[in-house]
C-alpha cells in the first residue's frame, strides 16, 4: 500500500517531518519526503483511494503558482569536480585514438569516392506504408534525392500518424523542444509560411499534437508532395519476386471498400512504430465491464473522453511508467488533484532532466552536454557506470527512488521531463508500485497479497507495436512467414524478404529526421552498391552488435540506452556514417543546441545527363485489380 507522511498544513509555510499538524492532513512518500523542505498548498482537499483524508499541495491545479526548486545534494559539486578530471583523462585517451580515427576517416573518403551510380535514383519506384512524421520526412527525402515515383499510403484520412487528432491520447505532446523534432530543412513554426523562421519561443515549444499535425500538413505543401499520400488506404499484404526483386503491395480502401494490387515496387518501407496499442490480456476483464467498468487504451483518452471521466467523478487507475502514464497522469491531476487517482506500475521509469538535456547554450549549459556525450560512448562497455555517472550527475531521474529500480538503466527510453512535471508527478500524484494480475467485478488485482484496488476506470498506457505482423507476406507466389524476431540487415532491411524495410529502428537521431537518413540509405542499397544475395544479409545481419527486429521499434525496447548505442557503433563500423560527422551531429544537440540529419556521404555525385532528366522515360503499367495504374520511371 502507499504510505503516508503528515506534513504542515500552512500555505506558504516552510515545511519537515517534525512540524506539528492537524489530524488528517497528509503527505505521499517521494524520495527525501522526511527531509524535504519546500512551500506547499493545503487550501484545497482532495481524496484517494487508498487514504479518504489526503490534502495536497495542488501545484498542479495552479500553473501560476510557482514550483519549489530541487534540493541539490551537498555532495554534488565535489562528484563534478572529480567526474571533470576523470572526463580530462578520458580525452587523453580519445586523443590517443586520434591518428587511428583519421586514417578510417581517409580510408572511408577513398572507398566512398570511387562507388559510382548502377541505375538512376529516378529509375526507383518506392512504396511507403504510413504518414506519419517519420513517414512524411522519407517521402520529403525521396524527392529531394531524385526519386520521384513514390506512393506513401496512410489507413486514416489525413496524415499525422501517432499525432494524428483521432489517435492523439489526451495531452500529448513532445517531450523535447520543437527545434528537435522538425523536419530537415524546415524547423518547427507556427507562421504559415515559415520563411521567417521559428521565433526562440518557438524553438523552445514542445508543441501538442494538434499544432504538431498542423506542421506536418504545411511541410507537405512546401515540399509539393501532396500527391504523393494515399488515405484511407491500408497495406494488406506484400508479395515478393526473388527473382526480379522487386514486390506488389495489396491496398484495402475503407472508403471505397476496393481492394487493389499496386507496384512492382523497387523498396516497400514500413514507418509506422507506434500504430497498434500493446494491452495485456488479463483475466476477468469481461466480469469487470458486466459490473459496470471501464477499460480503456491511452490511445482511445482523448480530450473528450478525459472531460467526461472527471466530470463523471470516476475512480481511475492509470498502468504504466512510460511518457504515455506520465502524460494522462498530468493530465488528471491538473485537472481534479489526486482526487480518486491511483498510478500503478512496475517499477517507476527512468527520465532525462529536460533543462540538462536541452540546456540555455551557457559555458556550464555546454559543459553539461559535453558530459553527457561522453558518457553516452562510455555506455556501450558500461551501462550502468555510466548510468549511475547520469544520475549522480542530476541528469537523469525518476519519481520513485527505490532501491531495486533507481539504477536500472533498461527503463530509459529517452523521455525528458521539465522541473513542473517532475514535481507534481513526483508530490502529487499518488503512486502504487504493483504488477497488475486480473480483475474482478469491482476492481483491479495486483500480484502483490492478492489486492483488490476499487475502480471504476482501468486505463493502459502498456506502449504500441509497430504492427509489421499484421501485413501478410508472399513470396514466390507462396505464404512466406516473416521473420520477426530476427535481425535486420544494417537495422533496415529483411534479409528474409528484401523488398521490406523498416525505419523503426534506424535512429540515427531524434524526431522525423531519421527518416532522411533512411531514405538517402536505400538510395545508396538500390542505386549504387552491388545488391547482396539474402544468404549474404542474413550472415551480414547477425555480425552486427546491435540486436533490432521487424517486430519492435527501438523506443519501445529494453536497455534502450545501451542498444541505441550499439545501433550507431554498428552504423559507423559499417561505414554508413561517417565516425566525424556522428560526432559533430551530437555536439550541434548536445553542446550548441540545434540539429540536422547527420551526413552519410553515401550517395556519388549525380551524372550530369540525369540531373537534366536525360535518359529516362515514363512507362505506365497496369496493376492487376480494378484496372487502377501506377507512374514507374525507368532508364531509357
Amino acid at each position: 500500500m502507499i504510505q503516508s507522511t503528515r506534513v504542515a498544513p500552512t500555505p506558504g509555510a516552510v515545511a519537515d517531518s517534525s512540524s506539528e499538524v492537524p489530524e488528517g492532513t497528509y503527505f505521499l512518500d517521494s524520495p527525501d519526503s522526511s527531509t524535504e523542505k519546500s512551500e506547499h498548498r493545503t487550501d484545497v482537499r482532495h481524496d484517494n483511494p487508498h487514504d479518504d483524508h489526503l490534502d495536497r499541495p495542488l501545484y498542479a491545479s495552479n500553473p501560476q503558482n510557482p514550483i519549489p526548486k530541487e534540493n541539490i545534494p551537498w555532495w554534488r559539486p565535489i562528484f563534478w569536480s572529480v567526474l571533470l578530471l576523470v572526463l580530462q583523462i578520458i580525452n587523453v585517451q580519445v586523443l590517443a585514438l586520434l591518428p587511428v580515427l583519421l586514417l578510417a576517416m581517409a580510408f572511408r573518403g577513398v572507398w566512398f569516392g570511387c562507388k559510382s551510380w548502377k541505375r538512376p535514383p529516378a529509375s526507383l519506384n518506392v512504396a511507403v506504408v504510413g504518414a506519419g512524421w517519420t513517414g512524411c520526412q522519407v517521402v520529403g527525402q525521396f524527392k529531394d534525392i531524385g526519386v520521384n515515383s513514390v506512393r506513401c499510403y496512410e489507413s486514416m484520412d489525413d496524415i499525422g500518424g501517432t499525432w494524428h487528432k483521432s489517435v492523439a491520447y489526451s495531452g500529448l505532446h513532445i517531450h523535447t523542444p520543437s527545434w528537435m523534432a522538425s523536419f530537415a530543412g524546415y524547423p518547427y513554426t507556427k507562421n504559415p509560411d515559415g520563411r521567417s523562421g521559428p521565433t526562440p519561443e518557438e524553438r523552445e515549444e514542445r508543441v501538442y499534437n494538434v499544432d504538431l499535425q498542423a506542421y506536418f500538413k504545411r511541410y507537405v505543401e512546401h515540399k509539393g508532395i501532396e500527391d504523393k499520400f494515399i488515405y484511407n488506404s491500408k497495406i494488406t499484404q506484400v508479395s515478393y519476386n526473388s527473382s526480379t526483386r522487386k514486390g506488389h503491395v495489396t491496398v484495402y480502401n475503407s472508403k471505397t471498400k476496393r481492394v487493389t494490387e499496386e507496384g512492382p515496387f523497387d523498396a516497400v518501407v514500413f514507418t509506422g512504430y507506434a500504430t497498434y496499442p500493446n494491452r495485456p490480456d488479463l483475466p476477468g476483464e469481461n466480469d469487470f465491464v458486466a459490473g459496470g467498468g471501464q477499460v480503456f487504451h491511452s490511445v482511445q483518452v482523448n480530450d473528450e473522453l478525459l472531460a467526461k471521466l472527471v466530470k463523471e467523478d470516476k475512480r481511475v487507475i492509470v498502468v504504466g511508467a512510460g511518457k504515455s502514464s506520465c502524460d494522462l497522469v498530468l493530465q488528471f491531476v491538473e485537472r481534479r488533484g489526486s482526487h480518486k487517482l491511483t498510478w500503478l506500475f512496475r517499477r517507476p521509469y527512468q527520465f532525462m532532466r529536460c533543462e540538462k538535456f536541452f540546456h540555455d547554450r551557457s559555458l556550464w549549459g555546454m559543459v553539461n552536454g559535453f558530459m553527457v556525450m561522453i558518457f553516452w560512448m562510455v555506455a556501450l562497455l558500461f551501462p550502468q557506470l555510466s548510468w549511475n555517472v547520469l544520475r549522480a550527475s542530476g541528469h537523469a531521474w525518476t519519481y520513485r527512488n527505490t532501491k531495486d529500480t533507481k539504477h536500472d538503466y533498461s527503463t530509459f527510453h529517452f523521455g525528458m521531463l521539465d522541473h513542473r512535471q517532475r514535481y507534481i508527478l513526483e508530490h502529487e500524484a499518488p503512486q502504487l508500485v504493483g504488477n497488475p494480475v486480473g480483475f474482478t467485478n469491482k476492481g483491479l488485482r495486483i500480484e502483490k497479497n492478492d489486492e483488490i484496488i476499487p475502480t471504476d476506470v482501468v486505463i493502459f498506457c502498456t506502449g504500441y507495436r509497430s504492427g509489421v505482423e499484421q501485413i501478410k507476406a508472399v513470396k514466390d507466389g507462396q505464404p512466406h512467414e516473416l521473420e520477426l524476431d530476427k535481425k535486420l540487415f544494417e537495422h533496415v532491411i529483411a534479409p528474409d524478404f528484401p523488398v521490406l524495410s523498416s525505419c523503426t529502428n534506424f535512429s540515427t537521431t531524434a524526431g522525423p529526421m531519421r527518416g532522411a537518413s533512411v531514405s538517402e540509405y536505400l538510395v545508396y542499397h538500390l542505386c549504387v552498391r552491388r545488391m547482396a544475395s539474402e544468404k549474404a544479409m542474413r550472415v551480414q545481419a547477425n555480425r552486427l552488435f546491435g540486436h533490432f527486429t521487424l517486430k519492435q521499434s527501438i523506443l519501445f525496447a529494453d536497455g534502450f540506452f545501451q542498444k541505441w548505442i550499439r545501433l550507431l557503433l554498428d552504423l559507423v563500423l559499417r561505414g554508413l556514417i561517417p565516425w566525424q560527422h556522428l560526432l559533430i551531429h551530437f555536439i550541434q544537440i548536445l553542446l550548441f543546441g540545434f540539429t540536422r540529419p547527420p551526413t552519410m556521404n553515401l550517395l556519388p555525385r549525380l551524372p550530369k545527363k540525369w540531373r537534366n532528366g536525360e535518359g529516362i522515360e515514363l512507362r505506365q503499367e497496369i496493376v492487376v485489380k480494378d484496372g487502377v495504374y501506377g507512374n514507374f520511371m525507368t532508364e531509357a
